[in-house]
């Protein structure tokens, strides 16, 4: 059975990278972020945030 996730959210940009740290309690490390009018509005894996959100501007840096 196939069910639908709705439609994506629309974001600025997404930025993946292979490393994100975050500063929170646990110093976690992630490696994507959106972001919509200059506010990160996610943060999580690629595949997740790829998954619940379409970007204006895709920048990957983790290739580098």
């Amino acid at each position: 059975m196939f069910t639908s996730c709705g439609p994506k959210v629309q974001v600025d940009k997404i930025i993946i990278a292979q490393k994100i740290y975050s500063v929170d309690a646990s110093f976690n490390t992630f490696q994507a972020i959106a972001i919509s009018d200059d506010t990160i509005v996610a943060i999580g894996s690629e595949k997740g945030i790829k998954s619940r959100y379409d970007a204006n501007e895709l920048i990957d840096l983790s290739k580098n």
